[in-house]
């Protein structure tokens, strides 16, 4: 990882997981690590994500973007990659920027299991594991100055406190099998 991303070395690193489309916060994503990078220079956003091809003109358009704010060098964008897990380990935070409310935020409760802090739009299933897991990762859409103040609190130092362990697969048999048993012991 190091080798092939050296820019990344000693960058406070945040991370937006998901593929390329206007769906997943990108242009939030963007004015979010140039509002940063004016309280800390070391602040480095890492888009990981592959485009498909009808998605390339977006790509074209976010990489457009980035050099328009003058975060050339301040914003990476990997493509799709197989070490996702790795990736929102070495994250100082992760975020889910999704506009519209999304049935489950798998990358949310991942990055959460490993003890790294998320920061994501309170609305459909990323809202309901920030509420259950990490409260103060909660941020009305598209509120880029809440989502600052919330990465420069975690920057500080401020301690991931989970409010319940993260959802194990193991919990979710146990409750769907108890489910089935109770619906099926009524006449």
């Amino acid at each position: 990882w190091s080798t092939g991303y050296p820019q990344l070395a000693d960058r406070k690193l945040i991370t937006l997981p998901g593929r390329i489309t206007r769906l997943k916060g990108h242009g939030d994503f963007l004015q979010l690590i140039e509002q940063l990078r004016t309280q800390d220079p070391t602040v480095h956003g890492l888009i990981v994500g592959g485009a498909e091809p009808r998605k390339q003109r977006y790509l074209q358009e976010l990489k457009a973007r980035v050099a328009q704010l003058g975060l050339t060098g301040h914003v990476t964008f990997t493509g799709q990659r197989g070490d996702l897990r790795e990736i929102l380990a070495i994250s100082d935070i992760v975020l889910s920027l999704s506009s519209k409310p999304e049935s489950f935020g798998r990358t949310t409760l991942e990055a959460l299991a490993m003890g790294v802090p998320v920061l994501g739009y309170d609305h459909g299933g990323v809202g309901e594991i920030l509420r259950r897991h990490y409260p103060a990762g909660r941020v009305p859409l598209h509120d880029i100055a809440a989502l600052a103040r919330g990465c420069m609190a975690i920057s500080r130092g401020r301690r991931i406190d989970l409010m319940a362990p993260p959802t194990t697969l193991r919990d979710m048999l146990d409750a769907t099998l108890a489910l089935y048993e109770a619906v099926s012991r009524t006449p």
